[in-house]
């Protein structure tokens, strides 16, 4: 039996005020009105992000328009999320329309909240129907909803009462990545790994790029570049649609024919699916399947995977910005000059001349993009590799049909990755300067953008390994294609069975190297059979203490980690701590704990402010300070060409020489009379010539004698 969580209506809703319009707004008003009407004939119950309602509008639109009445927006464009939530709550303030919400979530785990709309005339059997009729059939998956409850609990308190789920089991405290990968916890990992291979398939398809690849899609964005090329010429010369035949002929191409005429492999493998489908891998099984244009899936099949949205738009976008960087096509846009650049027959379907698109293509979005694409004869290649700021001209090359394109994305690929295949090949004479836009530049050069073949998953790697850890030899690799422990595996993990064979036997060959080093290191005699057979043993025992090892210390790094540093770490601190974990593991078997938790809090610390260095006291440098009294005495000068005299400390004064010469009695006779008014300027005294002050002749007799 199906029960739902239902979230009550918050005291914040009923504390809303309801204003009136500030303004007109007759696009929002008219968009009430339909949707209103909508509700009505829906039974007074709707789910607003489902595609019966989005279809219900869109026809609802066709309706008005043929009789004649003014609609809120364009013919045939479903209204996005946004103003569909704004529509809805703008009726809600107004009092037309009530919102409940609830939590549903899948047998993996994930939680999904779900908006429903109603109006106030509806009662709460009413509700409790459509809402288990919407656990049923959302999304066509095998949801569960959680357990029931009489009264009404809303979301957020869902998350603590309900029990863990494997899906869970991947999220470590450390959260999500960027794009959409699970943290990788191999303790977290192992525990998944424990459940059943059916909870395990769907947990591991929750990795967008695992379920992408399962559908054929191609990691590398250079190389679904060349698919669309490629695809493209072959609907040149397949093409037997007057209208289509005819751009085909000039090798126009119009943006939305790739949502009619592309086959459905090519669309996965250019356009990430997002959602499972049981129908679309039976259609995907079979070479005929493949080969089934998109204007042919059922509707179903054309919604899941939002053929025509902006999502898939967009993604079409993005490789012919590439193609477009690599000169290969130009934008396009139609034309009624006398002159044009391009003139086909005409079709009556759409225009027959084009001019060059006016403007700037990285500035535009999928409602703003050129309808209409040129794909060049000819492609000049570059050997980007050498210079991504102005990359020099190599060649230009042919690339009418299929075969000469394939071979000019078979020279671009090293063009772009071996810098010793770029610097033997023969340079032309420097042409026309060129300037490429710089993040295409660094994106063309990158190993990953060149990525042609599947790309196992951190998880699925995992998966794989601790498989190879339970085989206790060969014969399970030496299976043939049919096997049914690896085809088991390859299903487990949705990867496909050549990968995981290419895999399994890349690990066993990395495995016996090390067991051979190891073997090295060990100290035995080779002899009779009985000494062959202990070193089998004593591979196997070595191997196995490898593997404990290793997880051991990455349980123990964890506790570590936790231990001075339970949150998240990104950025220098993640950079800096990632390199103390890695001394770690490559430390001995006895390693002080306290003395890592030091080195991470000390890595960790750095971040907080650097303190500033302090020199030593010996290295200061002091100001000098001469002696008082000892700047009127003469000191003994070297002559110029004399070697001077090895330096000496800061602050120390020059010694004195005993230069014979006037006695004392002259050198008081010098001074002069005593002055009678020396006593009167105690503070303020001038300096005379060499820098002293005035000083009692006595003193100066007295430090004479001392150093004398």
């Amino acid at each position: 039996m199906l029960n739902v969580w239902v979230a009550s209506v918050s005291p914040r809703q009923k504390e809303k005020v309801v204003t009136p319009h500030s303004r007109s707004n007759v696009s929002l008003l008219r968009r009430e009105n339909e949707f209103l009407r909508i509700l009505k004939e829906s039974g007074g119950i709707v789910h607003p992000g489902s595609k019966e309602f989005l279809n219900a509008h869109v026809a609802l639109l066709d309706t008005l328009a043929s009789a004649g009445e003014p609609t809120s927006g364009l013919l045939g464009i479903k209204v996005d999320k946004r103003t569909i939530e704004n529509t809805f709550e703008s009726l809600e303030n107004r009092g037309k329309v009530k919102v409940l919400k609830t939590a549903i979530s899948t047998v993996t785990g994930a939680q999904r909240p779900t908006r429903i709309i109603y109006l106030p005339t509806v009662n709460q059997n009413q509700l409790d129907i459509f809402l288990t009729e919407l656990g049923k059939s959302l999304h066509s998956a095998p949801y569960s909803v959680t357990s029931s409850a009489t009264a009404s609990i809303p979301p957020s308190d869902l998350k603590v009462k309900r029990p863990a789920q494997p899906l869970r089991v991947l999220q470590s405290e450390r959260g999500v990545d960027n794009i959409g990968h699970w943290s990788k916890s191999r303790n977290r990992a192992d525990q998944l790994f424990q459940s059943d291979d059916q909870t395990i398939h769907d947990v591991l398809l929750t990795e967008r790029t695992t379920l992408a690849q399962l559908y054929g899609f191609i990691p590398g964005k250079m190389i679904r570049a060349r698919e669309l090329h490629l695809a493209t010429l072959d609907i040149f010369q397949s093409s037997h649609d007057p209208p289509t035949l005819a751009l085909a002929a000039k090798r126009v191409v119009k943006f939305s024919r790739y949502f009619q005429d592309f086959p459905i492999a090519v669309y996965c493998s250019l356009v990430s699916t997002l959602v499972q489908s049981d129908e679309l891998s039976q259609i995907l099984s079979t070479e005929e399947g493949r080969q089934t244009l998109v204007k042919d899936l059922p509707q179903s099949l054309q919604t899941l995977l939002q053929i025509g949205r902006p999502r898939s738009r967009e993604r079409l976008l993005e490789l012919f910005e590439i193609l477009h960087h690599l000169k290969i096509v130009s934008p396009l846009q139609p034309s009624e000059s006398p002159n044009p650049l391009i003139s086909c027959e005409s079709n009556g379907e759409g225009p027959s001349s084009f001019d060059p698109f006016g403007g700037d293509i990285l500035s535009t979005s999928y409602r703003t993009a050129p309808e209409y694409w040129l794909f060049h004869h000819e492609a000049a290649l570059h050997l980007w590799v050498l210079s991504t700021a102005s990359p020099p001209l190599w060649k230009t090359v042919s690339v009418t049909t299929r075969l000469e394109a394939s071979h000019y994305w078979n020279e671009l690929q090293p063009a772009c990755e071996s810098k010793t295949f770029a610097q033997n090949v023969t340079q032309p004479s420097p042409s026309q300067s060129f300037v490429p836009d710089y993040p295409f530049a660094r994106s063309i050069i990158r190993d990953a953008s060149w990525k042609a073949t599947y790309e196992l998953s951190w998880h699925q790697r995992q998966y794989l390994k601790q498989f190879m850890s339970h085989q206790r030899d060969e014969a399970t690799l030496q299976d043939e294609e049919g096997s049914s422990t690896l085809e088991k595996v390859s299903w487990t993990i949705s990867a496909p069975l050549s990968v995981v064979k290419d895999f399994l036997q890349k690990e066993r060959t990395s495995q016996l190297r090390e067991l051979d080093r190891a073997k090295l290191h060990t100290q035995g005699t080779e002899g009779n059979d009985e000494n062959a057979e202990k070193m089998e043993q004593e591979k196997e025992l070595l191997a196995k203490k490898v593997a404990d090892a290793k997880t051991r210390k990455e349980r123990e790094w964890e506790a570590i980690l936790n231990a001075v540093h339970p949150g998240p770490l990104d950025g220098v601190a993640a950079t800096k701590v990632a390199r103390v974990r890695k001394r770690y593991l490559q430390s001995g078997v006895a390693n002080d704990r306290t003395r890592w938790e030091g080195e991470v809090r000390d890595a960790i610390r750095t971040l907080r402010g650097a303190p500033k260095a302090v020199l030593p006291a010996a290295q200061r440098a002091a100001p000098a300070r001469p002696l008082q009294g000892l700047s009127a005495v003469p000191v003994a000068v070297p002559p110029p060409e004399a070697t001077a005299a090895p330096s000496r400390p800061a602050g120390l004064p020059q010694p004195v020489a005993n230069q014979p010469g006037k006695s004392i009695e002259q050198l008081i006779a010098e001074q002069g009379p005593a002055r009678e008014d020396a006593k009167r300027k105690k503070r303020k005294q001038k300096k005379d010539e060499s820098g002293m002050y005035g000083r009692p002749v006595w003193l100066i007799v007295c430090v004479l004698r001392y150093l004398l």
